[in-house]
């Protein structure tokens, strides 16, 4: 008896297996192709403009009502050109690109998502990357002066637990302390969940720009916020 459930068992993954293989293979034997290009918006590492993305990636073939269910995963070349071919016409998918950009503490993941259904022998398509807020979180902070509203760079941003000691004007029992680039960000991204008290200080000879923010961090979701130094 056991033999036979077990022997049941197996036939029916067998089905099922078979069954899979067969949805999949009906939509990848065709005579179509998606050609695409990515692009990226990238306002951090650079300065926001739209632009085609000059690295690889890796961009994946999904059907448009199931994402989960991946069918081709490729990268694309250095100029974020892609192909996928042998698709079926008026076939529903999406394409779903990432990659990342910067260095160190200003690395930061983006990703795209475009949906398509093919209707010509080819398809163009053109995924914008931009700041993915599904698989990260944190927190990307403009500092700017008050005064003049120009852009602040090397400011430290100090995170604290507790208001106590980010009100105490030092960093030395921060969390964690991050500074801001030549075009005044301050990037800091995979943070623990919760609130934070944020210090920014900025001294230049005699004159102590200061400013202070309340920060809460959820476990996705990247935050922008503009800080003005009084």
């Amino acid at each position: 008896m056991k033999k036979l459930i077990a022997l049941f068992f197996t036939v029916s993954l067998i089905v099922m297996s078979c069954k899979k293989y067969n949805e999949i293979t009906s939509d990848t034997d065709g005579n179509l192709y998606i050609y695409g290009r990515l692009f990226i918006q990238d306002s951090v590492n650079d300065n926001g403009t739209i632009k085609p993305l000059l690295k690889v990636a890796s961009v994946s073939l999904t059907y448009k009502d199931d994402n989960s269910r991946i069918l081709f995963t490729t990268n694309s070349d250095s100029n974020g050109y892609f192909t996928f071919p042998n698709l079926k016409k008026n076939a529903a998918y999406s394409i779903l690109a990432e990659t990342k950009t910067g260095t160190g503490s200003f690395e930061l993941l983006y990703s795209a998502k475009k949906d398509v259904t093919l209707d010509n022998s080819k398809t163009d398509i053109t995924p914008l990357l931009k700041i993915d807020t599904a698989k990260q979180n944190g927190v990307l902070y403009t500092i700017k002066d008050n005064l003049t509203n120009g852009l602040i760079n090397d400011c430290n941003a100090c995170f604290f637990s507790s208001l106590q000691l980010a009100a105490k004007d030092s960093c030395e029992y921060s969390l964690l302390t991050i500074s801001s680039n030549t075009n005044g960000l301050a990037l800091k991204t995979n943070l623990q969940p919760g609130r934070y008290y944020v210090l920014f200080k900025k001294d230049a000879g005699t004159l102590k720009l200061r400013a202070t923010d309340i920060l809460d961090i959820t476990a996705t979701g990247v935050i922008r916020k503009e800080i003005r130094l009084f």
